[in-house]
């Protein structure tokens, strides 16, 4: 059993059973150092020296608790460990903390009351009728590719929280001293979003985090702790796109809101509690409704069947779009449960980056060729460099250690990185054909200024001729030999300017057939 200090709404029995259907052993406890702030909607506790809190010790087991988590809204609120007194005498205990910094503070020590809010039971309810019965409790990321662009950056910020430490420090632990491969992790703020399954609409608040690198392009993460909706149905509704933040597209929101432009479908990290069936994976590896299509193909029952996990602690599945993980300890505490998810979320987004930098890259050079803009000053620096950053992720024995490396190969080989290195060799090979097309620009170039030349050369040559011609045609002089040696003259000029734009064509011709 598991101890929770409690000082608001889980005090009271009736609220305990209807979150989580049925009442708590409960008994007396102070908390020391903290006061209550009732400025919030939901009261929440925050250090006071002078202050002492009264409330309950709840005891729950591992479901409650996680299902406690679903309604204190993790990670917004988070669990963190105290000392109280009770009658036991002093013991630790959980309680949770607002991870954010309050925006208003009214203390208070004793309360009556649980809430602001004046429908609570209504709220309540409306929580306990949302909660999916279907599937295990799990930890949901959805990753998206994405662009940024600069200017935008500035709205973003650069805020930093419990999870961005975490995925640095592990990070660092797996991946060594190099900053090859390596982008910070930055938090942007909570939304909820929106969608409709099976004629039910369904609503959960995420926390979204965002990297980039020098030339825009990142990966946004929207992390769904505890998910307390399907999570089926929230990957269908995310995979076709129709997820809606205030009633706009998750997409147009996004890019509304803070620049952000999503480059591509996401890909879907699922952290399970419980061991999830073959039938139950399939659905997620498939993408699909399956009450309105037959399952044929093979290989999805087969990367159901297959854990690829290098170590005893974890099974993982994974297929092209979607990564299951099922720890065999699915700690209580998402501060420390995150700390064994961080290794598979960065070799995911390892590859979800890579990949989305080599199809940007793939889109750049396909315009530059289509548009002939070789002549651009940034051209020989933007696209090596794209080339560069998109390959130099290959690399999985940048990993320390050899079990990271192994998953790293086996998580690439589920999603398709045999593909992307035909992409990366495309890209080579355009890039070949945009530099030689360059280089015949600039001996085109060349030649144009060098034939201007030589017709300026040739019209300063004529210039005399054509003169004696007119004041020997003035003064009556003209005669049959001069009329031959001007037509010559005149024949030259034209020969050399044809010359000039045949030499054009044929360079035009060169660099089509590239």
């Amino acid at each position: 059993m598991y101890k929770l200090f409690v000082y608001g709404t889980l005090k009271s029995e009736s609220v305990q059973r209807k979150l989580l259907g049925h009442t708590l052993d409960s008994y007396y406890a102070e908390l020391k150092g903290y006061s209550i702030n009732t400025a919030e909607e939901y009261y929440n506790v925050v250090p006071n020296e002078q202050g002492c809190v009264k409330g309950k010790i709840l005891l729950l087991s591992k479901v409650d608790f996680l299902y406690v988590d679903q309604w204190e809204e993790v990670p917004m609120y988070i669990k963190e460990e105290v000392i109280v007194e009770s009658h036991n005498g002093r013991e630790k205990v959980y309680i949770y903390i607002k991870k954010d910094e309050e925006l208003n503070i009214k203390l208070n020590d004793d309360i009556d009351s649980t809430s602001n809010s004046e429908n609570l039971l209504t709220i309540i309810d409306e929580f306990v009728s949302e909660r999916d019965s279907e599937f295990p409790i799990c930890d949901i990321y959805l990753h998206y590719p994405i662009q940024i662009n600069h200017s935008a950056l500035s709205r973003l910020g650069t805020n930093e929280d419990f999870f961005t430490k975490k995925f640095s420090e592990v990070v660092d632990d797996e991946y060594g001293d190099s900053e090859q491969g390596k982008l910070n992790h930055y938090f942007i703020g909570y939304e909820t979003l929106r969608f409709t399954y099976k004629q039910k609409e369904s609503s959960i608040r995420a926390s979204l985090y965002y990297i980039v690198d020098n030339n825009e392009l990142g990966v946004l993460t929207i992390m769904i702790p505890v998910c307390l909706c399907n999570p089926l149905s929230l990957w269908i509704n995310a995979f076709e796109g129709n997820i809606m933040v205030n009633n706009t597209i998750l997409k147009d929101y996004l890019y509304s809101k803070y620049i952000i432009k999503i480059l591509s479908q996401p890909k879907l990290m699922i952290f399970a509690s419980k061991n999830l069936s073959e039938f139950e994976k399939i659905q997620f590896f498939t993408s699909e409704k399956l009450e309105e299509c037959t399952i044929t193909n093979n290989s999805f029952i087969t990367r159901a069947n297959i854990n690829i996990a290098q170590y005893d602690s974890a099974n993982i599945y994974a297929s092209e779009n979607v990564i299951i993980e099922i720890p065999k300890n699915f700690k209580v505490e998402f501060t420390e449960r995150i700390k064994s998810q961080i290794l598979t979320l960065f070799i995911a987004e390892i590859f979800i980056f890579q990949a989305a930098t080599i199809f940007e890259t793939k889109k750049y050079i396909e315009y530059l060729i289509a548009n002939e803009h070789i002549g651009k000053s940034d051209f020989k620096e933007s696209i090596p460099i794209l080339l560069i950053k998109s390959k130099r992720y290959w690399d999985r024995n940048q990993f320390l250690y050899p079990t990271a490396r192994k998953l790293a190969e086996n998580i690439g080989e589920a999603m398709n990185v045999n593909e992307l290195h035909l992409y990366q060799i495309d890209n080579e090979k355009m890039l070949d054909k945009l530099i030689q097309m360059n280089k015949l620009r600039q001996e085109e170039i060349e030649s144009s200024s060098l034939n201007a030349i030589l017709l300026i050369i040739s019209m300063l040559g004529v210039i005399p001729i054509v003169s004696e011609m007119v004041i020997k045609i003035y003064e009556n002089k003209f005669n049959s030999v001069d009329v031959i040696s001007y037509m010559i003259s005149i024949t030259s000029c034209f020969i050399l300017w044809m010359l000039y734009k045949l030499a054009v064509q044929i360079r035009k011709r060169v660099r089509k057939n590239l």
